[in-house]
């Protein structure tokens, strides 16, 4: 009965003490992602920088676990490339060390009345109180995080005393004396350490009942020294599964924490204990106490990082050869938006930038197939598959951000957001729509052009005044949307007017060459189809204009470079211009 309640102690000290950490890094996490995205940018520029954020961004959140699998995401959605990865990842490796020097707060002794003031069976009740009173009363969610923040690290606290005083009883029992010695193998220590981790996922957890039995059983540096390596490697295995649905990258940046991991504790393993063998090392015996531990732990991250920092670029390869890049994994590349990372939905800001960037590959698609279209005639089968990929590409992408849309409009999204979102979505729409006519279009060539017919070369002449302007248009809207000004949301309405009435005119001396027996009857109607399209374009273009500053003024990373200049130019003068360079062309023919 009484190993009955000391296991049921054990039991209950770790699950509060893994709900408290679980509890307490979760709220961080969300409290640290809404000023996450915004820095994204400085993450981005080099190793170093990346470095300085993990440890911080870890030191915040208290889970390194938390922080790789969020870089694992970011890779995976294109905001950051391996080598920064590489940076954030050994920075989280040594920001986890801080949750063990909160926890050896439990190990102080000492009657003074500082001293009782820092023990947390001092200080503790008052943090849960203070809590579960900020929940409470607290009106705003951010309020409501803050309680859960204090509650979780008051749960965790109460945890690990609980595990302390459980085990303080076996250390009198023999066969878990003969467990602790067993770890003087550091072979076993370390194995031991790494499938325990494996199993709760969370190295912290492990360090910090690795604190606990050192408050209660005597553990030596030989031993504590395996066990935190091992602990640090088996942590791994949460952004391993956490790559399992990304893409080749995603699990790239996992296999850069696991290698760096590896890299860092069977080198430190081989040599310490090698010399020992040959040459006894007599610190290795020393025993630890809880405040020892996180010592330890922070050492072996801080030498890590200084030598292995430097070396990324080499982590990085190793990890590249492990998945190697293939023909296939490019092409999957180009057809799949990456970026729409769905663990990125949890930070509206960051998800929408992430559209902003698939909505980018759309629109160059829209352009880049809008010239291939005018080139049809005369082209080789590689050239016409090539625009069907194209045309399949810019459908592929409206499901794939209509989708990552509906998903996040599913999440608490304000009311700038929510605006934002809405105005991706009609964009992607419209972009999407363009595609379709474009192909609609191109087949219509290519069915002239396998009958053999053509039009007139007034016919030509014509309608190549019309493409022109259209491609104008389609260029101008691709071009704005990616730098942003008020070219595109003034000239595209005015630009209306000229293009119907540049449609009309086309149409109409279309009609005249048919009844002068100029064209040929039964091309009427594919020319009028071609005309009908390009005109419904620059419908779909208008719609882009109207929901570009809605995107833009409501966070979704636009560039907001619209200048005065870009208005001193009146509606009429606009109109005039194009007037001039379009329908006074279209009379000369």
């Amino acid at each position: 009965m009484e190993m009955f309640l000391i296991i049921a102690s054990m039991i209950g000290g770790l699950a509060l003490f893994l709900y408290g950490m679980g509890t307490m890094s979760e709220t961080l996490s969300n409290l640290a992602g809404g000023t996450l995205d915004k820095a994204i940018d400085k993450i981005t520029k080099n190793r170093y920088i990346g470095f300085l954020a993990g440890a911080l961004l870890t030191g915040v959140v208290q889970s390194s676990s938390a922080t790789t699998v969020l870089t694992v995401g970011f890779v995976n959605a294109g905001i950051l490339k391996l080598k920064e990865a590489a940076g954030l990842i050994i920075g989280a490796n040594l920001g986890a060390t801080l949750n063990a020097w909160i926890l050896s707060l439990n190990t102080i002794e000492g009657g003074t009345i500082i001293l009782t003031l820092c023990k947390p069976t001092t200080f503790v009740p008052f943090f849960a109180m203070a809590g579960v009173l900020i929940k409470m009363i607290g009106k705003t969610e951010k309020k409501k995080i803050i309680g859960n923040a204090i509650i979780g690290f008051a749960v965790m606290m109460t945890g690990m005393s609980l595990m302390s005083q459980a085990i303080a009883p076996l250390r009198e029992i023999p066969s878990f004396k003969q467990l602790l010695v067993s770890f003087n193998n550091p072979f076993i220590g370390f194995l031991f350490a790494l499938l325990f981790t494996m199993l709760i996922q969370s190295s912290d957890a492990t360090v910090g009942i690795l604190q606990a039995i050192a408050m209660s059983a005597v553990l030596t540096r030989g031993m504590v020294i395996p066990l935190i390596c091992g602990a640090q490697v088996g942590t791994c295995i949460t952004a391993l599964i956490s790559s399992l649905g990304t893409s080749n990258n995603g699990k790239r940046a996992a296999f850069i924490h696991l290698y760096y991991n590896l890299l860092k504790a069977i080198p430190l393993l081989a040599i310490l204990y090698g010399v020992n063998a040959v040459n006894h090392i007599s610190g290795l015996d020393v025993n630890v106490n809880g405040m020892d531990i996180p010592l330890i732990h922070t050492l072996i991250n801080f030498c890590g990082a200084a030598i292995y920092l430097p070396l990324s670029g080499f982590i990085v390869k190793i990890a590249s050869a492990t998945i190697p890049f293939s023909q296939a994994e490019k092409r999957q590349q180009e057809n799949v938006l990456e970026m729409l990372d769905p663990k990125l939905l949890i930070n509206p800001a960051i998800a929408l930038r992430q559209v902003r960037a698939a909505l980018l590959l759309q629109s160059r698609c829209v352009s880049d197939s809008y010239e291939m279209m005018l080139k049809t005639q005369g082209a080789d089968d590689g050239f016409h598959l090539n625009l069907n990929e194209m045309c399949d590409r810019i459908a592929g992408y409206k499901d794939q951000i209509h989708r990552y849309l509906v998903a996040l409009s599913e999440k608490h999204l304000d009311e700038a957001a929510s605006a934002a979102a809405l105005a991706a979505q009609n964009i992607c729409i419209s972009f999407g729509r363009t595609g379709e006519l474009i192909r609609a279009s191109y087949e219509v060539r290519t069915g002239l052009q396998n009958s053999g017919k053509s039009f007139s070369q007034a016919g030509n002449s014509d309608l190549s005044v019309f493409t022109e302007a259209v491609r104008e248009i389609v260029d101008t809207t691709v071009m704005d949307f990616e730098y942003g000004s008020r070219k595109l949301t003034k000239n595209i309405s005015v630009f209306r007017e000229v293009v119907s009435q540049l449609h009309s005119m086309v149409n109409k001396k279309h009609i005249k060459r048919l009844h002068e027996g100029i064209c040929d009857r039964d091309l009427g109607t594919p020319f009028m189809d071609i005309c009908y399209n390009l005109e419904k374009i620059i419908d779909e273009c208008d719609q882009v204009a109207l929901n570009l500053l809605p995107f833009t003024n409501n966070g979704a990373g636009i560039p907001d470079d619209r200048k005065d200049e870009d208005t001193k130019m009146s509606a009429d003068q606009i109109k005039e211009l194009y007037r001039d360079k379009y329908l006074a062309l279209l009379d000369e023919q």
